[in-house]
């Protein structure tokens, strides 16, 4: 792989440059930042190098990311949760015993993880506009994630969701009456073409005789079911005009960003009463099967996520030049303290974010979860920190990853090719990041606090590891969206001064909280819940 671009070195700021930051930015995380020694103790590897003039550098960049939002660029899927006592062999059929739709996706999920965490956060992403397209927009504005780069596909670019406003409540009821009557059609035709079969069968069986008295009943009872399918399409059709009503009404008195919302729904309505408009993209979703233990197995199906398309760039100087985004979302990223992507969109799409944000001096963090492929060059080039779970990492690698010794060594492999850091989750077992630089020691001694340690790499060059032991649940209900949570909050630490160590804690106790309940975004701890656990962690050994 080509060597990365330098990027600013993710904070890890002195302890007095900590304490006047928090005077300046009160929302800090300052149960985080506890004073720390500036000079670590040794380890079992070998004895650790701390430079404060680093450390100082470091914190000053910590400053200017400080105040400034965190932006996502991922999916958005409708999360279909079916709950098993097992998971089901190849050709078996197994019982659910329950099964209701929830906000999720990766993008999705971390960026609400981070809104819920207090801090400004931006999805850039697509939905369809379809039923699910709304509840996921409101879902996310619920948590208090910006929507405004959220496109939807069919409304024009830069359209705002407003799911609460009249005109597009009354779009939206339209379209579920639009679906009622679709399915009225549908069953009237189905029982035109029994009555049919049935009439038929009886004028066979009665003889050639009575041949044309069936033959008239059938075709009698055929046109009785078909007027009935006609009527219920007529009631499809009059549900979309209504729904096309309502949004004629909001472009006329409302606000444009309700008229769009409505015109999305209108145009969903008309594709239902049409049986489905040529190019329509449905919103993402996925199928989680979900264990008594809390694990999960899940299917996505990409929709939205994978509908991206290039657009005429905007703005001056731009040329004949295309890009995935708006500029609209081109400049949040290039505003933001931080970048997070995922592996749930195209690689392109990716590759294009991780490049507008390094030619900003933006630092971005790649989850490795999604797609199988290898990962392009040009997305590498400009990652801060890739985030591999261990089966991710070994096939990134194509190195084993079954234990701690073997996940440094695929970790090392990648630093070696470049990668600044490499943050490895382990589930049950908690995390690892390791890096080309140094990284400061955690600001408590603890038990659940990361342990800071040397070592070298396959080249002889000294790296920095910081192991985070996983922060025990009371019950683990459900593991989705417990790794998007970890890396949000990671992030979230980092916009707001901690050191990596103090991150990484911070973010065991978010994926703590998170697997304590069942869904992906319901299961999303709030910021007080985090500091608690963070303070527990600190004080109680």
């Amino acid at each position: 792989m080509a060597a990365l671009v330098a990027l600013s070195p993710l904070p890890s700021p002195l302890a007095r440059t900590r304490t006047a930051h928090l005077r300046r930015d009160p929302a800090s995380l300052s149960f985080l930042l506890r004073p720390a020694s500036p000079h670590p103790p040794a380890t079992r590897k070998s004895t650790l190098i701390y430079s404060p003039r680093a450390a100082m550098a470091s914190a000053r960049t910590a400053q200017l990311a400080a105040g400034k939002a965190l932006v996502v660029v991922g999916s958005a899927n409708a999360d279909v949760y079916v709950e098993v006592a097992r998971m089901p062999l190849p050709g078996e059929t197994v019982s659910a015993t329950s099964g209701r739709t929830l906000p999720g996706g990766k993008g999705a999920n971390q960026a609400a993880a981070a809104a819920r965490l207090g801090h400004s956060t931006y999805l850039v992403g697509q939905v369809g506009s379809d039923a699910n397209g709304a509840m996921l927009s409101a879902a996310l504005s619920a948590t208090g994630v910006h929507v405004d780069h959220l496109a939807v596909l069919g409304v024009p670019p830069g359209a705002a969701m407003s799911a609460g406003h009249p005109s597009v409540v009354a779009a939206t009821n339209a379209k579920a009456d639009a679906e009622a009557a679709l399915e009225q059609a549908h069953a009237a035709a189905q029982r035109a073409q029994q009555a049919a079969a049935t009439a038929s069968k009886e004028a066979q069986a009665a003889g050639a005789g009575n041949f044309r008295t069936g033959a008239a009943a059938a075709a009698a009872a055929t046109a009785q079911a078909e007027a009935e399918a006609a009527a219920a399409a007529q009631r499809a059709a009059a549900a979309a005009a209504r729904a096309a009503a309502q949004a004629a009404a909001a472009a006329d008195g409302q606000s444009a960003a309700a008229a769009r919302q409505a015109a999305s729904a209108a145009a969903a309505a008309g594709s239902v009463a049409g049986g489905g408009g040529e190019g329509s993209v449905a919103t993402g979703h996925a199928i989680v099967m979900l264990q008594a233990d809390g694990s999960n197995a899940i299917i996505i199906v990409g929709g939205a996520n994978m509908a991206w398309s290039k657009r005429r760039m905007e703005g001056r100087g731009a040329g004949r030049r295309e890009s995935y985004f708006s500029e609209g979302a081109r400049e949040a990223i290039r505003g933001a303290g931080m970048v997070l992507l995922q592996r749930e969109l195209p690689d392109d799409v990716n590759a294009e974010a991780a490049e507008v944000a390094a030619a900003a001096g933006v630092a971005v963090v790649l989850d490795m979860g999604g797609m199988e492929g290898a990962l392009p060059d040009a997305m590498v080039r400009r990652v801060a920190v890739l985030s591999p779970n261990e089966t991710e990492l070994s096939r990134l690698t194509n190195l084993p990853v079954t234990s701690l010794p073997e996940a440094e060594r695929a970790a090392h492999s990648l630093l070696a090719k470049g990668v600044p850091k490499v943050l490895v989750k382990l589930g049950s077992s908690g995390s690892l990041l390791v890096s080309s630089s140094p990284l400061a020691p955690p600001s408590s001694s603890s038990p659940l606090s990361a342990s800071l340690s040397t070592a070298t790499d396959g080249t002889g060059r000294q790296v920095w590891h910081l192991r985070q032991p996983v922060v025990p649940a009371h019950a683990v209900v459900d593991t989705t969206g417990a790794g998007d949570t970890f890396t949000a909050a990671y992030a979230v630490a980092l916009l707001s001064g901690s050191s990596d160590a103090d991150a990484l804690l911070f973010a065991s106790c978010a994926a703590s909280l998170c697997v304590q309940k069942k869904g992906a975004m319901p299961s999303l701890p709030d910021r007080f819940s985090v500091q608690s656990l963070v303070q527990q962690s600190q004080n109680s050994w």
